[in-house]
């Protein structure tokens, strides 16, 4: 960011960094403080100003490139943010590809076993400590020291857990909840909270017999017997919910080492499952709301430029919409076909390719987005046949005008690479919304079809509209049920034709 534009940012956030600083401090009973503002307006920005006048938070982001954003913002504001990064990183001994509830049970078993020392020196604390403001540097760092029996990661998290200011991702805070019960700060900032949604399906855990093979074996000298009884329920069971039932039975035995398993079958009654009875596979699914429940503050700031429902109707909060200097994006909804999936025919992707010739401008870039890869590259591949110059996703910094880049919703091109000064044009060719899983059915069950399918499918839709909102531009949604949904889009959508 500039000096100019950062000059800029700070001033327009100075005022909602009083208010919320405000709220934070005279009331007790708003325990959620949800912020919606379009993007471009701030809000990273904002919240590491309002560490600094709070004098500590929790602050958790999606990446770790985003997590050394944030270090760097509060360098620039002379304060240090610690990044907590998972043991994962850290761990030399455990296989990083095992999924992570397994891991922290090996971990666990490791540290009893005596294969792990967690002793943590002066001079390793030091060491790390210069190292914790470039998370790169942290994480080659770790590297240079394989090999050694010095638990590099509790070293780490005893560093972070003594400061003012610190930084995570959304992927640590879900996994470690506990390791973070020792926090306790003025706010935790969770931003582009809809990240959330989008990593459902990446952050579910799989209790598989595959993954309880892999855990037995790894304890069988140490824990003989429960060795043998994992193997006995993976055998007998049927299905998944067989599996999970032979599982509680061996957690609430007196079979040396059970605990390990109790943990596993505790985490599945708490959160929400899926049950694939076929592989005997539980799905273990993030509760979207977990973000809203910790005890690390008094406080949460929820922010994104679309927050999720979910957020929104809860109790306790104070939703902030920001209206005023709204760029607000010129959108039409083309009602005159749809990708609905029981609609779909032989001749799609020409008959949408026919509708997306009618939007084209080639004055500028344009960027298309479609619901599938499959139909990305179908319609890319008919736009080259036709004559058009088409770019691939990850060239969307790059391209000039006349140049088409397709895209699937949610990809490179709609999030994370700033677009090329020339993307002036964005058409969603058809409504984006997720193909249905147990996972998301589960959730909907929960939620409700619209806080969960329409809100994702929405998500997508506003993330590749957003690339406008740097250097302005139109929009097109192609699908008849966008006009559904009008309600639920932002205010930084101007819906100026529906035709």
């Amino acid at each position: 960011m500039s000096l100019r534009n950062l000059s800029e940012t700070t001033e327009r956030i100075s005022r909602y960094v009083l208010e919320i600083k405000d709220i934070v401090e005279n009331r007790n009973d708003a325990e959620l403080i949800v912020f919606e503002a379009y993007p471009g307006f701030g809000k990273t920005l904002l919240g590491v100003h309002l560490s600094k006048h709070l004098g500590n938070s929790l602050y958790v982001t999606r990446t770790l490139k985003e997590m050394q954003t944030i270090i760097n913002y509060g360098l620039d504001l002379g304060i240090k943010f610690r990044p907590i990064i998972g043991r994962m990183k850290f761990c030399h001994k455990i296989e990083s590809d095992i999924p992570v509830e397994l891991f922290s049970r090996l971990c666990h078993a490791y540290k009893r076993l005596g294969l792990c020392n967690e002793v943590v020196n002066r001079d390793l604390i030091i060491d790390l400590a210069k190292r914790s403001t470039d998370v790169y540097n942290l994480l080659e760092y770790v590297k240079s020291r394989n090999g050694s029996n010095i638990c590099l990661y509790k070293a780490h998290l005893v560093l972070a857990l003594k400061s003012r200011y610190v930084v995570t991702t959304y992927e640590f805070l879900l996994h470690h909840l506990d390791e973070l019960s020792s926090l306790r700060k003025s706010i935790s900032i969770y931003d582009e909270c809809h990240t959330v949604m989008d990593m459902i399906e990446s952050l579910t855990e799989e209790i598989s017999p595959q993954t309880l093979t892999f855990l037995a074996n790894t304890i069988k000298n140490r824990f003989p017997r429960l060795y043998y009884a994992i193997k006995s329920a993976i055998k007998r069971s049927s299905s998944a919910r067989d599996l999970l039932d032979y599982l509680r039975n061996i957690g609430e035995s007196d079979i040396e080492g059970s605990e390990i398993i109790k943990s596993i079958v505790d985490r599945c009654e708490r959160d929400i499952c899926a049950y694939d009875d076929e592989l005997k596979t539980i799905k273990i699914i993030p509760d979207p709301f977990f973000i809203a429940r910790n005890s690390f503050s008094d406080h949460k700031l929820l922010m994104s430029a679309y927050v999720p429902p979910l957020f929104t109707e809860s109790k306790d909060v104070v939703f902030m919409r920001i209206e005023d200097g709204l760029p607000r994006v010129d959108t039409i909804i083309d009602t005159s076909i749809t990708t609905k999936f029981k609609e779909r025919t032989p001749d799609l992707i020409d008959r949408l390719v026919d509708v997306l010739q009618n939007y084209i401008d080639l004055s500028v870039a344009v960027l298309v987005v479609t619901p599938s890869k499959a139909i990305a590259d179908g319609v890319a591949r008919t736009l080259l046949r036709k004559g058009y110059r088409i770019a691939p996703p990850q060239a969307i910094d790059r391209v000039g005008p006349g140049t088409i880049v397709v895209d699937v919703a949610g990809g490179i091109s709609t999030e994370g690479i700033t677009p090329s000064r020339y993307v002036k044009q964005v058409i969603v060719l058809g409504m984006p919304f997720p193909t249905p899983t147990p996972i998301l059915n589960a959730l909907s069950k929960k939620y409700g079809f619209e806080k969960i399918y329409v809100y994702i499918a929405l998500l997508r839709t506003l993330q590749a509209i957003g690339r406008l909102t740097r250097w302005g531009g139109k929009a097109v949604l192609v699908d008849r049920r966008f006009k559904d949904w009008i309600h639920r889009m932002p205010s930084w959508i101007e819906i100026t034709a529906v035709h």
